[in-house]
């Protein structure tokens, strides 16, 4: 897509995703259309308002931020219209910790996330983003991660034994879900296929698949093999629909998962840091991890060859 494209989409698509921050903004049920009032207390931030909190933030500089609207658990919007999850719930503590800044959420695609912060017209993201020299050249990067992932195969469970790694699906000519175009994912299947002799002859991509309907196509064998992050809870969606889906122990790969903000934004990130290296020593992002996983995303970083 050239980039005029992109930029006039990220604009109609910015004029979609403020409304929705009307309507989500920070509170967990978005309010009634109708209610002034609500729709004012939605985009305050998460602490409760007190003269002297509305004047403090005044006084800051307000930077958007997007989050999932699918991404369960990492960040989503239910039925009911409550925003949540893993990396929602930190982007909300480090509002609470910024200084000159305050944060407005919006809750988007995985698809727009990606052309909004392409484009330069959102000031950061959260997305379950692998840390990749790609990403540390096109925006600022905070130090400290959200979490780390390990990229994993599902299959059908009578198909558990036959594999124990990609190489053997590829060799088998298991057929794979196709994966977002441009996204970490594909990035990362493309390095996997150049350090493996380029065994895939093409990557399958498609846009705008749910991880729901991605099982449902390994479950139903239109494909054989889903590969995706493990910190999206695959596993517990696929029990909630009742499909039978295993995990392959080996993964695809480990890495760290960050947030991404807006290149030149360095002041921004580095407090963005400071605030993600409070919460880290706290014992904060382990806590919120345990919360949305049942165990430390954290503990996967000792996995990673430096």
């Amino acid at each position: 897509m050239r980039q005029a494209d992109k930029l006039k989409k990220a604009g109609c698509i910015l004029l979609v995703t403020t409304m929705i921050a009307a309507l989500t903004g920070w509170s967990q049920k978005a309010p009634e259309p109708e209610a002034a009032p609500q729709q004012e207390a939605a985009n305050a931030p998460a602490e409760a308002e007190t003269e002297e909190n509305t004047a403090e933030n005044s006084e800051k500089e307000v930077k958007t931020v997007l989050v999932s609207n699918m991404m369960n658990p990492l960040s989503w919007v239910d039925a009911e219209g409550n925003l949540q999850g893993y990396e929602y719930d930190i982007v909300v503590e480090i509002n609470k910790l910024l200084k000159n800044y305050t944060l407005e959420i919006q809750a988007v695609t995985e698809e727009v996330q990606d052309i909004t912060m392409e484009a330069g017209e959102a000031d950061m993201s959260a997305g379950g983003y692998y840390l990749t020299p790609e990403r540390q050249e096109a925006y600022e990067v905070p130090e400290y991660p959200v979490g780390a992932a390990a990229m994993k195969l599902y299959v059908r469970a009578e198909d558990k034994d036959k594999i124990t790694n990609l190489k053997d699906a590829v060799d088998q000519g298991w057929k794979i879900v196709p994966v977002a175009p441009g996204g970490g994912i594909y990035k990362a299947l493309t390095k996997w296929n150049e350090d493996n002799g380029n065994v895939l002859d093409e990557i399958p991509t498609q846009d705008g698949l749910t991880t729901a309907e991605k099982l449902t196509m390994v479950a139903e064998g239109q494909c054989d093999v889903f590969i995706n992050p493990n910190n999206n809870d695959n596993l517990g969606i696929a029990e909630e629909m009742n499909l039978d889906i295993v995990e392959i122990d080996e993964p695809v790969k480990v890495d760290q998962t960050v947030l991404i903000i807006k290149k030149g934004e360095t002041d921004f990130c580095q407090e963005v840091n400071e605030a993600l290296k409070q919460l880290t020593e706290s014992g904060k992002i382990s806590e919120l991890s345990v919360k949305w996983y049942g165990y430390d995303l954290l503990e996967n970083l000792k996995y990673i060859k430096e």
